[in-house]
């Protein structure tokens, strides 16, 4: 009897705390170019780094060195919403700040995820895009910024 009620409550434990725990385990992978401004070169990815966070929750940060998330030498990106703390859902908008060390620049893109389980979003660099809208940004040393990586 004993046996019965430890493995009925151990099932119990597994089916709450699993259930708890498998929104964050569902892929979901944000990818793409990142870009000249010439809309057609893909950039030297070394001196850059990325932050990426879902704008309702921006304390969960995730960065290029975070699990399934990278910058790959082929000039492209790749962010997995799996492993966010907090489960995503289709609708969640996540921001994505690429840090160019270079050029001391900050581009940022805003991604609405949707219920496919891939977004695919090209990164201009130098130019934002809030949710499909490109936004030029100006250039010069009047426009330096301290973006939210280094604060």
């Amino acid at each position: 009897m004993r046996a019965k009620t430890f493995g009925l409550a151990a099932l119990l434990i597994l089916i709450f705390t699993g259930s708890s725990f498998a929104g964050s385990l569902i892929p979901h992978v944000v990818y793409g170019e990142i870009l000249l401004p010439d809309s057609v070169t893909r950039a030297d990815t070394s001196n850059l780094i990325f932050d990426a966070f879902i704008i309702d929750r921006p304390d969960e940060v995730l960065t290029e060195s975070s699990p399934g998330c990278r910058i790959n030498s082929n000039g492209t990106y790749v962010v997995e919403c799996s492993s966010y703390v907090t489960e995503w859902a289709p609708g969640d908008i996540v921001q994505i700040e690429v840090y160019d060390w270079d050029f001391n620049l900050l581009s940022i893109v805003q991604v609405e995820l949707n219920d496919t389980g891939t977004n695919r979003q090209a990164i201009e660099l130098y130019k934002d895009v809030i949710i499909g809208t490109p936004v030029e940004r100006p250039m010069g040393p009047a426009v330096m910024e301290i973006p939210t990586i280094l604060k």
